[in-house]
């Protein structure tokens, strides 16, 4: 009886030995968010991804428009000056930080008067933190 008790408990230490043993699956790749022209940014999900930018963490591979967001050069405006008193640029992640000087942040353009700047509402906007001026893309709305 002694044996059979002292088997079973060193069969019960083997598999528990064997079940924290195991090595954990790899983590999986980080998704990332590709725009037509060739510049990416890292995301944690594929359905984060809009164009070339990643949602969550509001990231962008460029401040350009045409690059991060596949938009025509000429649907690209850099908003300053009187552009500023009519517009702002609400960031879908408001703790976005571009990790170097060629990344920035999207968002989406709320209207503060009613000509609006001559911009539609919802349209994606780029900037790069380190300036109230910033890129509205027109032709890209969300």
């Amino acid at each position: 009886m002694n044996r059979v008790a002292g088997l079973l408990l060193a069969g019960l230490i083997l598999l528990l030995l064997d079940l924290t043993l195991t090595p954990s699956q790899p983590a999986q790749a980080q998704t990332v968010c590709s725009a037509s022209s060739g510049l990416s940014t890292e995301c944690d999900v594929p359905s984060q991804c809009f164009h070339g930018c990643c949602l969550t963490s509001g990231l962008c591979p460029t401040s350009s428009c045409e690059e991060s967001l596949d938009t025509p050069d000429d649907a690209r405006t850099l908003c300053s000056n009187k552009c500023l008193a009519e517009v702002r640029c609400n960031p879908f992640n408001s703790g976005c930080v571009p990790h170097n000087n060629r990344e920035s942040c999207i968002g989406t353009i709320e209207c503060l008067t009613t000509n609006c700047g001559g911009f539609a509402a919802g349209s994606a906007c780029l900037y790069s933190g380190v300036s109230r001026n910033f890129r509205v893309c027109h032709d890209i709305p969300f």
